[in-house]
């Protein structure tokens, strides 16, 4: 068994290893997925504990989660009935539409900051050209100034 390919393995994998941790930002990737979780939590608490309670009021029950529709069997009366839990869907719609929202939120703020600071660049980038063009006009002024011929000769 030669030693050499097998060490030689081992470099190769840790390398693309290393190239895949850094390049790819893995540790911004966890990140954002831890914050993605509490993003989650603080969502799931929004509409539990302040959106649903006052809709349950119109339904007489303060949790969705308890709307069902159960279904008997009239062939099987022994079997329990099959129930339909259309309560947890809607909260799981809330929680989309929510979540949705937030995000959206986030994208069109995030997209304004960079528009705002691309703005800001591209007018430091004119202020800088037309610097540049009155230092060229005073360049030039200062050299017909220096080769000015005396009107005596």
């Amino acid at each position: 068994i030669k030693m050499g390919g097998c060490c030689g393995s081992a470099r190769l994998f840790c390398k693309d290893f290393r190239a895949f941790v850094f390049q790819l930002r893995v540790i911004d990737i966890a990140v954002a997925y831890v914050i993605g979780g509490t993003f989650s939590t603080v969502v799931e608490s929004l509409v539990d504990d302040i959106l649903l309670p006052p809709f349950g009021f119109l339904f007489g029950d303060t949790a969705f989660s308890n709307l069902t529709i159960k279904m008997h069997n009239f062939d099987y009366p022994n079997n329990p009935p099959v129930v339909i839990r259309y309560g947890e869907f809607i909260e799981s719609l809330i929680y989309l539409l929510f979540t949705s929202f937030a995000l959206f939120c986030i994208v069109i703020l995030v997209i304004r900051l960079r528009n705002g600071h691309k703005k800001k660049n591209d007018e430091d980038n004119d202020q800088m050209q037309e610097f540049r063009e009155q230092i060229k006009v005073l360049t030039e002024i200062r050299d017909l100034l220096g080769t000015k011929v005396d009107p005596k000769t």
